[in-house]
């Protein structure tokens, strides 16, 4: 792993509030170069690990930053990856927002008082709201569904609708709806072609870097447990000796599985095909999803009711982790393995 910055600083600046961006936070990672595309090569997992140990909802929006910086660098033309990475470099915060309600799904529209195309519908769980100056969103076309990369700089129309963001936890990734009906769009904004966004392996892939961030805030947790026992001096009781060691062996795991999706991303390790690499990207997050919950529930039994107590270093950390892990379609995920496993008639 790269060499430890420490972020504390970023963690107590931070309010919990589902409405408060954490921009102090943000400004902590421009500053340490690390929202530029440069960065995200061989110290990429690293990183998102790192921000999520900070601080979950950070994490949350970071790897969106970074999610759409990789989108435009995979489908990106060379006039937009210049203007994008350039705009990352000078401070331009970048999204990736997908998630939205059936009935109400985004959609491009011509308006035929004009030659200009809008958009129509809504976004939820849109991550970082509109402190995200370059949102990538995908809206659907009669020929299927398209990336666009939007300029948010000058649409002071658009509004942020709290009516369905109100978590226990990762509250301040101010994940709200937002409404793009009548947001204007230009061809220069499309990025990539039509379903480009759902292309395997790169669509799958992307769950390996949020189960990175995951982990960092499954690291906190183990930290925290640690550090309160140390601190109330039980951790040489040998049932607490136990759980130190499960969780020590956990994060290990998590560590090595994070080793090697970094070996997959920087091409060493030449045996993944591209749907090994999609199989891999499922089995992670399983094993992620479990590994997590695991660490959360050893945490809460060995620091018991005192780790529940808002005051408590450790209640935050577990209420983030766990609106974090639900991320859609876990069982799908699963399933797919077996098929794959199945399929392949080998466990190897």
């Amino acid at each position: 792993m790269c060499e430890l910055v420490d972020l504390t600083i970023v963690l107590d600046a931070i309010e919990d509030h589902p409405r408060v961006f954490p921009k102090g936070a943000i400004e902590v990672l421009q500053d340490l170069n690390w929202t530029t595309f440069s960065e995200f090569s061989e110290k990429m997992f690293d990183l998102l690990f790192q921000v999520g140990k900070a601080d979950l909802s950070v994490g949350r929006i970071y790897e969106g930053h970074v999610n759409a910086l990789i989108l435009i660098n995979t489908y990106g033309s060379s006039q937009q990856k210049q203007r994008y990475f350039s705009e990352a470099r000078e401070g331009k915060l970048f999204g990736v927002w997908n998630t939205e309600n059936p009935e109400d799904g985004l959609k491009i529209t011509a308006n035929y008082n004009s030659k200009g195309l809008f958009l129509k519908g809504s976004k939820t769980f849109c991550s970082g709201a509109l402190h995200i100056d370059r949102p990538i969103v995908t809206a659907k076309t009669k020929d299927g569904v398209q990336m666009l990369v939007l300029n948010l700089d000058e649409q002071n129309a658009l509004q942020e609708d709290w009516s369905q963001w109100d978590p226990i936890g990762m509250r301040p990734s101010v994940s709200c709806r937002i409404d793009f009906t009548s947001f204007e769009i230009f061809r220069e904004e499309y990025l990539g072609k039509i379903n480009d966004y759902y292309k395997e392996p790169h669509f799958s892939w992307g769950a390996v870097r949020f189960s990175a961030v995951q982990l960092g805030g499954a690291q906190k947790i183990a930290d925290t447990m640690l550090q309160h026992l140390q601190k109330t001096h039980r951790s040489k009781n040998s049932i607490q000796q136990m759980r130190i060691g499960k969780v020590a062996i956990l994060m290990e795991t998590g560590r090595l599985w994070m080793e090697r999706a970094s070996n997959i991303e920087n091409g060493r390790d030449i045996n993944y095909s591209d749907d090994h690499r999609v199989n891999f990207s499922n089995m992670m997050r399983t094993m992620v999803l479990e590994l997590c919950e695991k660490v959360i529930l050893l945490a809460e039994k060995a620091v018991g009711i005192q780790g529940t107590m808002k005051s408590h270093p450790l209640e935050r950390p577990i209420r983030d982790l766990r609106v974090y892990l639900k991320q859609a379609g876990p069982d799908a995920a699963l399933a797919q393995v077996g098929n794959y496993t199945d399929n392949r008639k080998t466990y190897e």
